[in-house]
């Protein structure tokens, strides 16, 4: 970070660098604001304003698979699985192996982190054993299918949100498309618990 020897020069970089940021947030009008506003402040410079959370940019930038499972509404996130249930990506399985372990897909919980409350209450988790000869553990994500948020057009209003949950039907369908008609057993869904 550029610093100034001259005091005179360092308040004048200070007022365009540090006190600019700390206009901006001014203009947010944070304290007398009808409801609550969340402020994302993007960079490494320390400004005069209360920090409640520090996270590596790298943390919060969504990775592969938390794409596409925003993108597609549903995702698999073991190995085996994702290379017979999305092909489209192109993943051999040792490929796939290392996206679900650089993933938070091996915490469900974390993937699911930046997503509203309530979305996060309507996502399942399915489990199940699927395979050729030996059948192993596989893991599954879903979203709620399409869900979209209306936004009022006046201010006050609550917002209208239009869910629509998976059946455990529709779960088993969806993976026995890619594994085969009889292919999955031991199906567990459970819906995920806000922490």
């Amino acid at each position: 970070m550029k610093a100034f020897s001259d005091p005179r020069l360092a308040a004048v970089l200070k007022q365009v660098r540090e006190a600019e940021t700390v206009q901006a947030l001014a203009r947010l009008r944070l304290v007398w604001a009808s409801y609550p506003k969340r402020v994302f402040l993007l960079s490494n410079l320390p400004v005069e304003m209360p920090v409640d959370h520090l996270i590596e940019f790298n943390d919060l930038m969504p990775d592969r698979l938390e794409l596409e499972l925003l993108d597609k509404g549903e995702v698999p996130i073991t190995a085996k699985s994702l290379v017979r249930l999305r092909s489209d990506l192109g993943y051999n399985e040792s490929a796939a192996r290392k996206v679900v372990a650089r993933s938070n897909a091996s915490n469900p919980a974390k993937m699911l982190s930046a997503l509203p409350e309530l979305v996060r209450a309507c996502a399942f988790l399915s489990t199940y054993r699927a395979g050729d000869a030996k059948k192993t553990k596989q893991k599954h994500l879903f979203l709620p299918k399409n869900f979209k948020v209306y936004w009022p057009e006046k201010l006050g209003k609550p917002l209208e949100i239009d869910l629509k949950l998976w059946t455990n039907e529709e779960i088993l369908e969806h993976l026995e498309a890619g594994w085969g008609q009889g292919n999955v057993e031991e199906l567990m869904v459970s819906t995920y618990v806000p922490v």
